[in-house]
């Protein structure tokens, strides 16, 4: 919460748009820097801190050193082939996740089963395929997006 005035005390304020008019969520946007994360401390607070402390390799792409895809599980390959058509099918490629389990249905008209990909919570699910799917916010009002990556 504190980082729209952290950066406006080093480098002057940002520009804010409403809602629905060309504009980016912050927190998408500040994943695009390389060797920033954003990462939730246990509080349940989202912070924005350094991946590492020194430059990548060379030819290293920073999209890698984020997330590694679910390599050897089929079923979350799928589950993340169909989060990419379900999110390229929103405005903006944007869903709240209380819209999410409804609209999964509509959309591949057939329920989405957590327990079908070994999870219990729908949020485990999600954040299990940090490759494709980027997390925004926190609580009831967390939005769904694609990451960069995807």
């Amino acid at each position: 919460f504190s980082f729209p005035d952290c950066y406006a005390a080093e480098f002057g304020e940002l520009e804010v748009v409403q809602e629905n008019q060309a504009g980016v969520p912050l927190e998408h946007l500040v994943t695009c820097v390389p060797g920033v994360n954003i990462a939730t401390a246990q509080s349940g607070i989202k912070v924005v801190r350094w991946i590492h402390n020194k430059p990548p390799p060379p030819n290293t792409d920073p999209w890698l050193l984020r997330s590694k895809s679910p390599v050897g599980n089929p079923q979350l390959i799928q589950f993340s082939r169909e989060v990419i058509d379900l999110l390229k099918s929103q405005p903006s490629c944007v869903i709240p996740i209380s819209n999410f389990i409804p609209s999964y249905h509509h959309h591949f008209a057939k329920q989405c089963r957590v327990s079908d990909y070994g999870y219990s919570k729908l949020i485990e699910l999600l954040e299990a395929v940090p490759h494709v799917l980027q997390i925004l916010g926190m609580g009831s009002k967390r939005l769904l997006t694609l990451t960069h990556r995807a």
